[in-house]
Order: C-alpha cells, then sequence, then structure tokens
C-alpha cells in the first residue's frame, strides 16, 4: 500500500482523498488546524446521489511539514501554489508529484521545482464542498493522467486503480491534452460566470452562442491553432454531457472565492500578445470576471 499526500483540503482534494483511500494510505494536508482536526475527527463524508460514506484518512496541517510519502497529489487552485512552494520544495525530489490544476500558467511554477517525476492530471469530475468534511461527487468524469517529466510506477499504479466511478485514462501527448483542456475551460467557464447559466444554456441560446462562437475563435488564434474543428466539437459535447452543472467558475463567483480566470483566459491573453493576436472579447470576459471578483470583497 502505498503512502499517498493530498495537498489541499478543498472539494478536489477531498474527492480524491475518499477515492484513493480505498488503495492506499491517504493523508490530507489542511491550511487549518479547525477542517484536519474535523477530518481526523468525522473522516471525509462522500456524498453520491443519496448516500453518504464516511472514509477514514488521516489529516495534517500543512505548515508542520509532508511527510515522507510515495506521491505528493497537489489539489490546491492555481493561485494558491506560489504559497505552498516552500512545502513542495521541502519533499524529496525524487517524490512523484501529480498536479490537478485548471489552465496552462501553472506550469512555469512546476518546471522551477527540482523534482524528477511530475505528472499533470486533468480532472473531468464534478465535485462540491459543502463543508470541511463534506463533499458531493455531483458528476462521475475520469481523470487523464500525462507525464510531464520522467514515468514512474506510482503512474501505472494509479491507472490500476481505476473503478467506473473513478477512472484514470493515461494521455501520451500531454501538451494537446492540457490544451484541449484549457479551450473547453476558456470558452465555457467565463461565459456561464457572467451570465450566470448552467453550461447547457451556451449552446441552446442564439445570443450565448454566438459570444461561444466568437471566443472560441479567439481562444484558438491566440494558441496558434489552424484547425479548431476538434476542440469546438469537444466544447458543444462538454456543453452536452454537464447541461445541468454549475462551471467551477460560476460556483466561485456565486461563493464569492476567487475564480481561475488568471490561469485560463489569462494565459489565453498573454499568448494572443505573443502572437500579436487581438482577443477583445476574452479581454472584456477577463477584466469582468476580475471586476466581479474585487466587488465581492468589499
Amino acid at each position: 500500500m502505498n503512502r499517498i499526500a493530498i495537498i489541499g483540503g478543498g472539494s478536489v482534494g477531498l474527492l480524491y482523498a475518499a477515492r484513493l483511500a480505498s488503495y492506499h494510505e491517504v493523508t490530507v494536508y489542511t491550511k487549518s488546524n479547525e477542517q484536519a482536526r474535523a477530518i481526523n475527527e468525522k473522516g471525509i463524508q462522500l456524498e453520491e446521489g443519496e448516500q453518504i460514506n464516511v472514509i477514514r484518512v488521516k489529516a495534517a496541517v500543512i505548515s508542520d511539514g509532508i511527510a515522507p510519502c510515495n506521491l505528493a497529489v497537489i489539489a490546491v487552485k492555481q493561485y494558491h501554489l506560489s504559497s505552498i512552494l516552500p512545502f513542495l520544495r521541502e519533499i524529496p525530489p525524487t517524490t512523484p508529484l501529480l498536479f490537478l490544476q485548471n489552465g496552462m500558467s501553472h506550469l512555469e511554477i512546476i518546471d522551477s521545482l527540482p523534482h524528477t517525476y511530475v505528472f499533470l492530471g486533468l480532472v473531468e469530475h464534478g465535485a462540491l464542498k459543502t463543508g470541511d468534511v463534506h463533499v458531493k461527487h455531483t458528476g462521475i468524469g475520469t481523470t487523464r493522467l500525462c507525464v510531464y517529466k520522467e514515468n514512474h510506477f506510482i503512474h501505472r499504479e494509479l491507472l490500476k486503480n481505476s473503478t467506473d466511478c473513478f477512472s484514470f485514462v493515461e494521455e501520451h501527448d500531454w501538451y494537446k491534452t492540457m490544451i484541449k483542456k484549457l479551450i473547453v475551460n476558456a470558452v465555457i467557464n467565463p461565459l456561464t460566470a457572467l451570465y450566470r447559466v448552467e453550461n447547457g444554456m451556451l449552446p441552446s441560446v442564439a445570443p450565448f452562442r454566438q459570444n461561444m462562437e466568437q471566443l472560441f475563435a479567439e481562444v484558438v488564434l491566440s494558441l496558434g491553432i489552424n484547425e479548431g474543428k476538434e476542440y469546438w466539437e469537444s466544447i458543444l459535447t462538454v456543453c452536452e454531457q454537464t447541461a445541468f452543472n454549475r462551471s467551477s467558475m460560476l460556483r466561485d463567483i456565486e461563493s464569492k472565492r476567487q475564480t481561475e480566470v488568471d490561469s485560463i483566459l489569462g494565459y489565453i491573453i498573454s499568448e494572443g500578445e505573443r502572437r500579436r493576436v487581438d482577443v477583445p472579447l476574452a479581454t472584456f470576459l477577463y477584466n469582468s470576471i476580475k471586476g466581479l471578483e474585487k466587488k465581492q470583497k468589499k
């Protein structure tokens, strides 16, 4: 049995901790003493449909340091990575790391680390944290595993532990896989967050769809993509399969939390500047979401 450290006690961290605890010894590293204490006392309450299962895992505060492990899963939001870098640097460089962030801008932070074995995971599950120990598995998807640096046996262990409700799929081209997810997030997340609508509303309401198409055109141009049909179809498929879901960016706005717009649209805008491509709608949406974030802080 492998020792797995889950860094982050948010919705994704709790979901992965609960699911991986069936096969591994899991420790969740949280920001607060209160959450660590609650997890140790009550376990993680994993809600699926009308059923709630209590999963027993260990928990500790990240400021106390990360104990030796066979894999560290970094499940914090992209904008929290800088604050936990000192703790990540204390993990031995031969310990594999798995990063589960959205967007692409965090790759610079990953490149600054000395670790030999690094994986990227693209999360397609729906998860909603409703308390320090309670997480709803709102949508069953998969985790797309990509080798970013060197491979390691733990990669095969995760694939072997794959189940129908929590599957892992190996992707051999990390860049194409990340770009595909980035494009989906860049189009769906900011539009749903601004309009306050579920994913399925975007392609089904004509004015929304027009803005989808314009934003998509800007995104693929900024990324230097000439043929975008495959990516557009992927966006429509996600909207159809998650028609009644509220995007993570919309939930962040509704919960008055910081969003990941910097790592998603911020990256698109910077790539557009690098290629000298104008992205007026992407810029408008970026500024709109940042404005909503600042409004909520007042």
